[in-house]
């Protein structure tokens, strides 16, 4: 891939480390797809900044943050155009948002609960199972992602399989995880709480965060609890502590999604205002059962012991996530389309639909950094050989059957010439509609097809059709060029014929006029 993606994340004990661990998920499905990553972020946990930096990524601090006015500005002198940028934290509000975009970057923005009023980004993704039920005020060209089919997770839990998860007859290893920073410290009530059971074989483990303010105090109530408790900080291996749990008692925050992914039952708490969705639409779709704000001892103690309601929760989780969801985003192509624009046909919308985010323009461009794919149809300019030569695929749509009727007017030449009629998409190189074919199609004209207008707008169908027909080919890159066969003909525009009727008028005459005999083209 060779792109860039600058992260604008932090994380505090306040905030939590949330917001910077599944931008770590996006930055190693980048980095995968052999792209480069840079974090501009400010993290209290040294931890945290060691983990960024063994990804191989670069960390820079910012010299303040937003809404320090300093944040935003030195954020865009570290980023250029040709970046992808993701922001993740809702202090970024819709200024911060908006100062990004207006100076060109190509932005995608992370959310949870519709809390910014409005805003501003190439790309706007939601990745919870309640994200439907916002309607979002954002700018029209946005692509909306929703839902958690786009769920981030680190590569640490994608490189496991997923198997269903066995349920034991009574569910006693407890894993307890309230998020990095926990500033209510809601995990020694839980503790406390736990204390208060008398399963035989119990054990628990407990996750503390990397800027967790209170561990001291959670290490002391650990060690006095009646069974085995185990505290661990900074956790590098997650998916061996959420396979080996019956259950967990959890946050309503990103890590849900991990469990999930491993179908562990859930036990969930709010402990922001912007979790209650979360924990709603869990509950609603049978994957956990959600605490109030007073911890509910009997509640837990009943999954515990109930192995059937285990089963379901489980199932019910584990089809929410299948752990491609990092992928997808960081596989999400730009798509720069040349020339007729929306309202003259659907291309651009198939292309938004396949989740691509799509900038059009008819005027000439100089530069095509920080795209992967250029479109080209009815584009009036030819292409630069520094261009041509970028690594990025430019594809043209032609309506001729190449190698004929190269150049301007083909609808014309095809029938003045009586070549095969047809269309052609091909990649652009440093000739005239030359470069190698990744489709075409023959075309038969009806006789109600009479005119050049009646001809011209079935080449456009046809050509629209078929390059429909391999836009998912394209995104996969799994395309195969054709070198073209044969000489072929080239026409430039001075040598059209006049001829009277114009493109109005009936072909046959028009051809009869021009030849000097008479003719019908052939339709069979």
């Amino acid at each position: 891939m060779g792109r860039r993606l600058v992260i604008r994340a932090d994380a505090d004990s306040i905030m939590g480390s949330g917001h910077v661990m599944r931008m770590i998920a996006l930055a190693q499905a980048w980095a995968k797809d052999g792209g480069k990553v840079l974090f501009i972020s400010r993290i209290t946990a040294d931890s945290l900044r060691e983990r960024i930096v063994r990804e191989g990524f670069v960390l820079i601090e910012p010299t303040g943050v937003y809404p320090e006015s300093s944040d935003a500005d030195f954020f865009l002198s570290q980023t250029s155009a040709d970046d992808w940028i993701a922001i993740d934290g809702y202090h970024f509000d819709t200024k911060y948002q908006q100062t990004v975009r207006q100076a060109g970057r190509f932005t995608l923005v992370m959310d949870d609960v519709n809390d910014r009023g409005e805003y501003a980004a190439s790309i706007l993704v939601n990745q919870n199972a309640d994200a439907l039920r916002y309607q979002y005020n954002v700018n029209s060209d946005a692509v909306i992602l929703r839902g958690t089919r786009y769920a981030l997770l680190r590569k640490e839990f994608r490189n496991h399989a997923r198997v269903e998860k066995s349920i034991p007859g009574c569910g006693v290893k407890i894993f307890v995880t309230m998020g990095g920073g926990d500033p209510d410290n809601l995990t020694s009530r839980i503790l406390q709480a736990l204390g208060e059971l008398t399963f035989p074989d119990m054990h628990v483990k407990v996750a503390v965060g990397a800027v967790n303010s209170d561990l001291d105090k959670i290490r002391q109530e650990a060690a006095d609890l009646p069974f085995p408790c185990d505290l661990l900080q900074s956790v590098e291996d997650m998916p061996a502590l959420m396979k080996w749990a019956d259950l967990a008692v959890s946050a309503a925050g990103s890590t849900c999604w991990e469990l999930c992914y491993f179908g562990v039952p859930m036990v969930l708490s709010v402990v922001a205002a912007n979790q209650r969705g979360i924990a709603a639409s869990l509950a609603k779709t049978g994957a956990a059962l959600v605490m109030e704000e007073d911890f509910n001892l009997a509640l837990l103690q009943s999954v515990i012991e109930d192995a059937d309601k285990r089963t379901l929760m489980s199932r019910a989780a584990q089809a929410l996530v299948d752990g491609k969801g990092s992928g997808r985003l960081a596989g999400l192509k730009r798509v720069l389309f040349l020339g007729y624009g929306e309202e003259e046909h659907e291309l651009i919308t198939e292309f938004r639909k396949a989740g691509c985010v799509v900038d059009h323009t008819e005027n000439k461009v100089d530069s095509i950094n920080g795209y992967d794919l250029v479109v080209s149809y009815g584009y009036r300019y030819i292409f630069p050989e520094r261009l041509i030569n970028s690594g990025i695929p430019i594809i043209n749509l032609h309506i001729s059957y190449l190698p004929y009727n190269r150049g301007a007017h083909p609808n014309f030449w095809s029938f003045y010439d009586n070549t095969i009629k047809g269309v052609t998409v091909h990649l652009i190189d440093a000739g005239v509609d030359t470069g190698p074919i990744l489709a075409q199609r023959e075309i038969v004209f009806s006789d109600s097809e009479k005119t050049f207008i009646d001809t011209y707008k079935r080449f456009r169908q046809e050509i629209e059709r078929l390059f429909v027909s391999i836009i998912p080919t394209i995104l996969a890159g799994e395309y195969v060029a054709m070198p073209q066969q044969g000489e072929g003909t080239h026409h430039f525009l001075k040598e059209l014929p006049e001829f009277s009727g114009g493109w109005k008028g009936d072909i046959n005459s028009v051809l009869d006029q021009l030849l000097g005999e008479k003719w019908e083209f052939c339709r069979d």
